[in-house]
């Protein structure tokens, strides 16, 4: 089944308690508790976008193995458009020169 352009890939050296993001070769982490309120809210709009539907499998996927997720530019934008949508003022300001 294909998912996504996203791509999960090994983490080496990466602390289990953060989801890693990979912007265009520029690396941030996610807190638990931030990958699972995006993971819940774009499984709430994957009705709406495929684009949603396959981040909220990755990012589940993501928060039950040590991989970190290759986002691309499209997929940045719907997770920073998601994050704004939480409030997530600290996240958004890490993604948004990535989704430019």
């Amino acid at each position: 089944m294909r998912m996504s352009s996203a791509a999960l890939h090994p983490v080496a050296g990466v602390e289990r308690a953060l989801v890693t993001l990979d912007l265009g070769g520029r690396r941030i982490g996610l807190s638990r508790g931030q990958a699972k309120l995006l993971r819940d809210r774009m499984a709430e709009d994957a009705g709406r976008s495929s684009v949603a539907r396959d981040l909220s499998l990755l990012l589940d996927r993501a928060l039950t193995c040590e991989r970190v997720l290759v986002l691309r530019r499209n997929e940045t934008r719907a997770l920073t458009q998601t994050a704004i949508q939480l409030g997530m003022t600290d996240l958004v300001a890490e993604l948004v020169p990535a989704a430019a």
